[in-house]
């Protein structure tokens, strides 16, 4: 579990990742025998919740389909980060919330101090 906060942020430098793929991400590396829906979803919102707080990923609005990306002021982020709906991945051509690594995440390493987030 160490390990996978940096995986995540690694592969948000790269690309703009979906809340849902964090999701996925957490369904891949957590045991599933000991992680329910509810607590996998709690780790993801504690996680996301302090990536944003120390200015390492930004959330952004992005509609399918197209390069059109609304960046989310912190405040609504958190909001956002709260809500379910946000959480699954949208039907096509619908909008949804992505994250991408600030360049302070895009330079954070696995030898810097992350909170545990079980």
């Amino acid at each position: 579990m160490n390990y996978l906060p940096f995986r995540i942020l690694d592969k948000a430098a790269l690309r703009h990742l979906g809340l849902w793929e964090l999701h996925w991400e957490l369904h891949a590396y957590l045991d599933n025998c000991y992680y329910n829906e509810v607590r996998l979803l709690n780790v993801g919102r504690r996680m996301l919740r302090h990536f944003l707080l120390e200015d390492l990923v930004r959330l952004h609005l992005h509609r399918w389909g197209t390069t059109e990306f609304i960046d989310l002021e912190l405040l609504k982020a958190l909001q956002v980060v709260e809500n379910k709906l946000f959480w699954v991945a949208p039907d096509m051509e619908q909008w949804c919330i992505v994250f991408k690594a600030t360049e302070r995440g895009e330079h954070y390493s696995p030898e810097t101090p992350m909170p545990y987030f079980q």
